[in-house]
Formats: structure tokens, C-alpha cells, sequence
């Protein structure tokens, strides 16, 4: 990938020192400018692209994802009333803090975008059944249409401008490199939800096997 980051990184420089010469009429500024954008969006793709090919490794520990959600959403917060999270006590699960945290930014980053003016992206945290731990996050957008809903995790499928269209490829690779699964539902009455499921710390063993296998595949 050297063989695309440094061509890239120097066409940057290039453009950065044209943009800075007087004698530039405003028509080669602005062709300087869209050519800037490129680069900066090929970067991105590449970026997306190293982490969706190479090898997942996962460094596991208990971790408390209704904590890890707040934190995400305090992050990623701008506004107070930008999102709502209700969530029940649930048990630890088994991941990798940094991954899922990954997964969340992602997630909340799409629904917010998706989200009409003044309402608000909920999330729900709780247990399900006795071997799982199931957070949702919805968004009262515009409903995706089924045609696209079907593809939303195929690689270089988006419907953004400006998109790489990994990021949910990504969300799905780590999700199962996990042991768990990622659904999204849309409709005109419910918006919007996607549905993160992972098992509870004492499953830990069933998401080593299912990440065994997707290393090997």
C-alpha cells in the first residue's frame, strides 16, 4: 500500500505549494481545491481498506457496554438532546474495548447524519434471553429502502456522497469477529435500528471459535 500512500502523499504536497503561488488565476485555485478533496478522499478509502483486508486480532476483556455506550455518546455528543440512551444492568461481554468502541462511533456517526433536525437518535442497552447483550440505535430518518437494505454491508456499497462505503462492512467483520451479529431494520413508522447482539462474558469461548473462523477464512 506504500505504492499508493506515498504517490499520494506527494500530489498533496504539490497541490498544497500550487495553491500557494500568486500568479494562480482563480479557476486553477478552485481545480486545486476539488483535486485536494480527491486526494484527501482516496486517503480515506485507503485508510478503510487496510483495516477491512488485513487480519483481525482481537485483545478481549470484560467489558461493560452499557459504560462503553455512554462513553461513546459523550463523545460524540455536540448538543445535549442529540441523543437519548435508556439501558437496563447487563451482564460484562467479552471484546475488545477499542473495536467495539470503533463499531459504536460508527453507528451513532450514521444515525445521526440520518436524523431529521431536532430529533434526537435513542439508544437501548439491555440483556436478551440469558445468553446476550442487544443495544439498538434508531433514528427517525428518512426509511431506507429495501432494495438498499439488502446491500448496506456489502463492501463499497454506499448511497452517501463521499462515502468509502466500508464503514458497515467494517462494523459487520469486527461484530462477528466477536461472536455476535448486526442487523438494520427500516420502515416508514419505526425510522431506522440497528440491532447490535453480543454474547454475555460466559459465551466468551463460542466467540473465540467464531473468531478462529473468521481468521481462517
Amino acid at each position: 500500500m506504500h505504492e499508493i500512500r506515498n504517490p499520494l502523499a506527494t500530489i498533496s504536497l504539490a497541490l498544497e505549494h500550487i495553491k500557494t503561488l500568486e500568479q494562480l488565476p482563480p479557476g486553477g485555485r478552485k481545480r486545486a481545491d476539488l483535486a485536494g478533496a480527491e486526494v484527501t478522499r482516496l486517503e480515506r478509502l485507503l485508510a478503510d481498506i487496510l483495516v477491512y483486508a488485513k487480519p483481525l486480532t482481537l485483545e478481549r476483556s470484560a467489558v461493560d457496554l452499557v459504560g462503553l455506550v455512554e462513553e461513546t455518546v459523550a463523545a460524540e455528543s455536540v448538543e445535549a438532546a442529540e441523543f437519548q440512551v435508556r439501558s437496563a444492568p447487563c451482564p460484562a461481554v467479552a471484546a475488545d474495548t477499542d473495536r467495539l468502541r470503533q463499531v459504536l462511533i460508527n453507528l451513532l456517526r450514521n444515525a445521526r447524519q440520518a436524523s431529521p433536525a431536532g430529533s434526537p437518535v435513542s439508544i437501548r442497552c439491555e440483556p436478551l434471553g440469558t445468553d446476550r447483550v442487544e443495544v439498538e440505535i434508531a433514528n427517525q430518518g428518512e426509511p431506507i429502502p429495501e432494495e438498499k437494505l439488502e446491500r448496506v454491508f456489502e463492501p463499497f456499497f454506499t448511497s452517501k456522497g463521499g462515502g468509502t462505503g466500508l464503514g458497515l462492512a467494517i462494523v459487520r467483520r469486527i461484530v462477528s469477529a466477536h461472536g455476535g451479529e448486526i442487523t438494520l431494520e427500516s420502515d416508514e413508522k419505526s425510522g431506522t435500528r440497528a440491532k447490535l447482539r453480543l454474547p454475555i462474558m460466559a459465551d466468551a469461548s463460542d466467540a473465540d471459535r467464531d473468531q478462529a473462523a473468521v481468521e481462517a477464512g
